[in-house]
């Protein structure tokens, strides 16, 4: 072993035995003494080396990071730039007795002594040659042919409109109406009520019929004005009703108002605003029943009921449609302006026990003929005297035309008929697709007048009995003629079809 090694080693013994047992032992001595040889003498005392702070190599490694980010920034600055505005600076640190260095020269620059070299792409234009135009002039556009005197388009002049007579004044066609409704004779356009001067706006209804005298007022120039049965109502015309009125239309649509309500015509629609009450509308067409923002078509038979920003519908026949939402028939619902509420079922009787203006119940006629101006045509029998006639032909026997009329299934057949003398009578109906539907009267007595009502449900076809007249089907000829074929002398006085809840 080294010398310097072993007595290295011997003091860090000392320095261990020293820590252990106190400064002031010393062992060494005791032991040469003891083996009998000298004492050595007395060796230097080395300190142990000190712990490096654990923050030295950090703090040196920082400063190395420092160091490097200084040179590159010192570098990128002595380099060249593009730009001109970063070689100042470089310029302004220079000594004043060294030379400018010569600018590096750009990618488009010309180098003295080297031709230029031109990219195919950027080759110039060949120059014009002398007397030759810079560009190819393009040729003339063709003259356009001249258009002959008589072709000659002038600005169309509207023509004059005609002068009316002193005293006339110009007004706004009749409306369009749907064809083939048919309306009680006493309502429009079937003839206009008194009045009524023709081209006058449409009269919406042409039949009141109130439940007490003086039951109808209508607003004039701010007052209520009493209207009598049998006056009409007009477009924009607003009517308040004490106990009930039924008031028929010009479509024929029956409503029944115990209440106050405006009537006007938007787009060959009737419209029926409520302000108060309530409105029982049988529609021939469709009838939209408004209240502020809400509105509801109705087709068939309905009761609506005023309430505060909502209105309650009960549907009786057809639909109620309101906000892309449909409310059946037997159905009842509120509506407000989120649409119908939950629906629940509902009857005729329910709305008789809680309305007192349907303890009668009202009757639409959607065919009423007094034949006392008869202007359809006569099929079999003549007209004389307000009464239909005849009865001779065995085939037609008494018959005449009307409507036609759609049916929705709920409608009565009324008429007063007589007959000279004891057969079974068939009433018969012809549909517009050609079909016959019938119903036999057995031992019809003779001589008396009699009045006869049957449901439309009880006509069936001649083939088979149990294919019924149903909705659906649109009837437009009626007949009378014996069960046998055989002639009889008939008589008809009214004939009315009438549909009711």
């Amino acid at each position: 072993m080294n010398p310097d090694r072993e007595d290295l080693n011997d003091r860090y013994l000392d320095a261990a035995l020293r820590d252990a047992l106190g400064p002031n032992v010393d062992l060494t001595r005791r032991v040469l003494r003891a083996a009998g040889r000298a004492e050595p003498s007395r060796p230097r005392v080395i300190a142990l080396p000190r712990r490096a702070p654990v923050w030295r190599p950090l703090a040196a490694a920082a400063a190395v990071l420092v160091v490097a980010g200084l040179g590159v920034y010192a570098l990128v600055q002595v380099l060249p730039a593009d730009r001109p505005d970063q070689s100042a600076p470089a310029a302004a640190t220079r000594p004043a007795n060294e030379a400018a260095p010569a600018p590096a020269p750009r990618p488009h620059d010309p180098v003295p002594g080297v031709a230029p070299v031109t990219r195919p792409d950027e080759a110039a234009p060949p120059r014009p040659k002398a007397n030759e135009p810079e560009f190819e002039p393009l040729p003339p556009l063709p003259e356009p042919a001249p258009t002959p005197p008589d072709e000659v388009k002038r600005p169309e002049t509207p023509a004059p409109e005609p002068r009316l007579p002193d005293g006339e004044v110009k007004r706004d066609p009749e409306p369009e109406y749907p064809e083939g409704w048919t309306d009680p004779p006493e309502s429009w356009p079937g003839k206009l009520p008194e009045g009524t001067a023709p081209g006058e706006r449409a009269v919406l209804c042409a039949a009141i019929r109130p439940s007490r005298k003086d039951g109808v007022r209508v607003a004039d120039g701010g007052k209520w004005k009493p209207l009598a049965a049998g006056q009409v109502l007009r477009d924009g015309d607003r009517v308040k009703v004490t106990g009930w009125a039924d008031f028929t239309l010009g479509d024929g649509t029956l409503l029944r108002l115990d209440g106050e309500m405006a009537l006007t015509l938007e787009d060959k629609t009737t419209v029926a605003r409520l302000f108060g009450g309530v409105l029982y509308a049988d529609c021939a067409l469709p009838l939209l029943v408004r209240h502020e923002a809400l509105g509801v078509t109705l087709t068939g038979q309905a009761l609506v009921q005023y309430r505060p920003r909502a209105l309650d519908v009960s549907v009786l026949l057809g639909t109620a449609t309101a906000a892309a939402r449909e409310l059946g028939a037997g159905r009842a619902a509120r509506l407000d302006a989120d649409g119908f509420g939950r629906d629940r079922a509902v009857a005729f009787a329910d709305l008789q026990r809680e309305h007192r203006m349907l303890k009668e119940s009202p009757e639409r006629k959607a065919v009423r003929e007094d034949f006392d101006a008869y202007k359809g045509e006569i099929w079999g029998g003549e007209v004389t005297a307000g009464v239909l006639r005849g009865g001779h032909d065995k085939v037609r026997g008494l018959a005449f035309h009307f409507g036609p009329v759609p049916l929705r299934g709920n409608e009565v057949v009324r008429l007063r008929y007589r007959v000279t003398k004891r057969v079974d009578l068939v009433m018969q109906f012809g549909t517009t697709g050609d079909g016959n539907f019938r119903h036999v009267i057995r031992g019809v007595e003779s001589g008396k007048w009699l009045e006869a009502e049957i449901p439309v449900s009880a006509f069936f076809t001649n083939m088979d009995e149990t294919q019924k007249l149903a909705a659906g089907n649109a009837v437009r000829r009626f007949q009378l003629h014996d069960d046998d074929g055989r002639p009889v002398e008939s008589e008809i006085d009214w004939f009315e079809i009438v549909s009711r809840p």
